[in-house]
């Protein structure tokens, strides 16, 4: 239906595809406006209007989509309508889902499926999350919004760019796709906030669960897919790569799987699968980790550890092992506690330190030592000294 209104109204009766603005003039009765400023001078192979309603019904005569505009001009087969100040309403069985706004744009309808270009704004009624792009294709019958061109997300807990979006089963699920960066955020949103910012080529958004997962779904990947970087931290930059991440927005919590590698300051951690908590700054694994700091010359492996960022301390557990240290030196033990301000360690449990030169071994309960001097003192219980001649 097409609503003139300055100087009086036309009605149309769709006879066909064209529902969205029913020109098929053949086939439909209307009245011409009564006033001469209601219409614009008509284009070659097309109708103009000045201001206009455009709507869409199924087959039980629920809407589709229902738009204002302004300077409304079909053409090419009057299935393509050019229009200025676009405002109105995506639907979805009968109820309104997306209000949608455009400056101006070229609405297309093929197939029951409307398709818009220009500065477009689509708004999820129902979360709240506000999409920007130059296209947006909306599909009733299949519930899925598409949305391309310089798009970007606007949501209370995240900001997201991408090539490409789709929106299904009433805006619960987002699906981003092409060169996705995505930023978290707070709800004061302030400057000084711990956040993160996500890359990767695929990203899926489950809204009302405040979830996302990124990269390859399947987690086969041996190669990292997705970055994660740690912003506005008062701590050592932190940087991962990994297969896939799949992140609490609400929480601020982060798993990253196959595989993972994690870059804090000098340290760099490597395992299969770690938990970031971002919130608390608090990164841990129950999976085999390996820890290599480039600058002291040593590599730590564990089965299982965790890293306080905010207080600067690992907790490494099972079968801890130290290499890397002066005088080609090795220390095993249950357990090493490593506080990378300091640089104190202390290993416990089955404590045993090797070296090649001079050759001996010391065993015993404890020890205490210094990375960056890499000293050792082992005390507590029978402490045995092997020289090795």
């Amino acid at each position: 239906m097409i609503n003139g209104q300055r100087g009086g109204w036309v009605q149309f009766r769709s006879q066909g595809i064209l529902g969205l603005l029913c020109l098929q003039l053949g086939a439909c009765s209307w009245q011409a406006p009564q006033s001469p400023r209601a219409a614009i001078k008509p284009v070659e192979g097309g109708v103009s209007f000045s201001d206009v309603a455009l709507t869409q019904t199924d087959a039980k005569g629920k809407l589709l989509w229902k738009f204002q505009a302004k300077g409304v001009t079909s053409g090419e087969g009057q299935q393509v309508a050019a229009a200025q100040s676009i405002k109105g309403q995506l639907y979805e069985a009968g109820q309104p889902v997306f209000d949608i706004a455009a400056g101006r744009g070229t609405v297309r309808q093929t197939n029951r499926q409307v398709s818009l270009q220009g500065n477009i704004q689509v708004t999820d009624r129902r979360h709240g999350v506000v999409f920007r792009g130059n296209e947006a294709q909306w599909n009733p019958q299949a519930g899925l919004l598409i949305v391309r061109g310089g798009l970007r997300v606007v949501h209370p807990q995240l900001r997201l760019w991408a090539n490409e979006l789709r929106a299904s089963k009433r805006g619960t699920t987002i699906q981003a796709d092409g060169n996705v960066v995505l930023e978290t955020r707070t709800p004061d949103d302030r400057e000084d906030a711990r956040r993160v910012r996500l890359k990767a080529d695929r990203a899926v958004w489950n809204v009302e669960g405040q979830q996302f997962q990124a990269g390859n779904v399947s987690g086969r990947e041996q190669q990292p897919t997705v970055q994660i970087e740690q912003l506005n931290s008062t701590r050592e930059k932190a940087v991962a790569l990994a297969g896939t991440a799949r992140a609490d927005l609400k929480r601020g919590v982060v798993v990253l799987d196959s595989p993972v590698r994690l870059t804090i300051g000098d340290l760099t951690l490597t395992s299969r699968a770690l938990t970031w908590d971002t919130s608390a700054e608090r990164i841990s694994t129950r999976e085999l980790l390996q820890l290599q700091d480039p600058r002291r010359q040593i590599t730590v492996i564990a089965n299982s550890g965790s890293m306080d960022q905010a207080r600067s301390s690992i907790d490494l557990q099972g079968k801890v092992e130290v290499t890397g240290l002066k005088d080609r030196a090795r220390l095993t033990s249950d357990r090493l506690l490593w506080n990378t301000e300091t640089e104190r360690i202390e290993a416990v449990g089955s404590v045993n330190y090797v070296q090649e030169s001079p050759a001996f071994s010391l065993r015993g309960p404890r020890a205490v030592g210094r990375i960056e001097e890499q000293t050792l003192r082992i005390s507590g219980g029978d402490v045995v000294t092997e020289i090795i001649p």
